[in-house]
C-alpha cells in the first residue's frame, strides 16, 4: 500500500496571548487551527496511527470511543482520504445520541460496531475479525484488544508539541508555570509529560478531567508512560506519580458528556468575545476549570491553554 503521506501536514500551531484574569496572564495555543478536520489534538495522533499504518502496511484500520469522539471522526476521515477501510467500535451509554462527530465519520465511510460499556473488548474483536474475514490487515489505534501496546506510537504527537511550546518559551522569553487541557483517555497530557521530562521543563502540566475520577486518570496516564517507554515501573514508583501527575476532577458536571451552566457560559463568552469556539465536552469544560481554579486560587503568572480541538461539539451545543 503506498499511501502519500505529503499531503497532509501538521503544521505548528501559534500560541497567542489572550487576556488576563487577575494577577495570571492566559496564553492559548490553538491546535484547533490544525488544517485538516476540524483540528485539534486527535489529527496530531491520527498522524502517527497512519504514518504507522504505512510504514507497516496495514490496510484498514479499527478505531474506538464514545457517541462524542473526536478520535473516531478524524480517524474515519483520514482513512477515507488515504482510501482504506474503517471500523468504529462505538459504546451506546445511557445519554447516547448522534453527534456531529458521529455523521462526519459515517459520510466518510466508517462501518460502526456498537455495543455497551461491558462488551467493548468483545466488540473490538469481532471488528478485527469482519475485517480480516474480508482480506484486510486492520490496525487497532490502541494496541490489542485490552487497548495496550500502541502507547509509544500514539504519545509521539504531544512529545513534538512540548517541543513547540519549548521554543516558543524560549524564543519569547515566557516561562509558563502551568500548561492547562482537556484530559480525557490522558494520552494527550502523558505525551506532554514525556516532552517535559525529555527537555527537563518545570511546568506543571494539569489536566482538568473531563470523564473520571482524578485517581483514575493519574492511573491511565501512568499506564500509558510506561507502556510507552517513557518510565521504567521502578522509575514511575519513586517518583510519586499520584503527585506528579496533575489532574483537576473538580469539573466533571455529571461526567463525560454533562455539563452545566458555568461551562455553557464560558463557551459563549469565548466565541463572542474572543471568536474562539471550544466545545463543552472537552476543550469548553477544560477551559472552564482553568479559569475556575486562577479565580479560586487567586494564582499568579503565565498560564498556557491547549486547544485540543472538538469543533463539531461545539455546533453540536450551539443546536441544542
Amino acid at each position: 500500500m503506498d499511501l502519500d503521506y505529503r499531503n497532509i501536514k501538521i503544521d505548528k500551531t501559534k500560541i497567542d496571548y489572550l487576556f488576563n484574569e487577575g494577577k495570571a496572564k492566559i496564553y492559548i495555543k490553538r491546535d484547533d487551527l490544525i488544517g485538516f478536520s476540524f483540528g485539534g489534538n486527535k489529527v496530531r495522533i491520527a498522524a502517527e496511527i497512519f504514518e504507522e499504518i504505512r510504514r507497516k502496511g496495514y490496510t484498514a484500520v479499527i478505531s474506538y470511543g464514545s457517541y462524542a469522539s473526536n478520535l473516531n471522526r478524524v480517524i474515519a476521515q483520514m482513512a477515507c482520504y488515504y482510501g482504506i477501510k474503517c471500523y468504529i467500535v462505538c459504546k451506546q451509554e445511557k445519554d447516547f445520541r448522534t453527534t456531529a462527530n458521529m455523521k462526519l465519520a459515517e459520510y466518510s465511510g466508517a462501518e460502526y460496531i456498537y455495543c455497551d460499556v461491558l462488551g467493548v473488548r468483545e466488540s473490538i474483536e469481532k471488528a478485527i475479525r469482519i475485517s480480516e474475514s474480508r482480506g484486510e490487515r486492520p490496525y487497532y489505534v490502541y494496541g490489542n484488544s485490552l487497548g495496550e501496546g500502541n502507547e509509544e506510537v500514539l504519545l509521539r504527537a504531544y512529545k513534538k508539541a512540548y517541543n513547540e511550546i519549548k521554543n516558543y518559551s524560549d524564543k519569547n522569553e515566557i516561562h509558563f508555570d502551568s500548561i492547562y487541557l482537556a484530559s480525557g483517555t490522558g494520552m494527550t497530557q502523558a505525551g506532554l509529560i514525556a516532552g517535559r521530562y525529555e527537555n527537563k521543563g518545570k511546568e506543571e502540566i494539569r489536566g482538568i478531567s473531563v470523564a473520571r475520577k482524578a485517581v483514575e486518570a493519574k492511573k491511565a496516564i501512568v499506564r500509558n508512560l510506561v507502556n510507552g517507554k517513557i518510565f521504567e515501573a521502578s522509575d514511575i514508583e519513586m517518583l510519586n506519580p499520584l503527585e506528579m501527575i496533575k489532574v483537576n476532577d473538580l469539573y466533571l458536571d455529571g461526567g463525560y458528556g454533562f455539563y452545566g451552566e458555568g461551562i455553557a457560559d464560558t463557551v459563549k463568552m469565548m466565541v463572542s468575545r474572543f471568536g474562539i469556539a471550544l466545545d463543552p465536552v472537552y476543550s469548553g469544560k477544560a477551559f472552564y476549570g482553568m479559569l475556575s481554579e486562577i479565580r479560586k486560587n487567586d494564582l499568579e503568572g503565565s498560564f498556557l491553554f491547549i486547544h485540543t480541538g472538538g469543533m463539531p461539539g461545539f455546533f453540536d451545543f450551539m443546536l441544542k
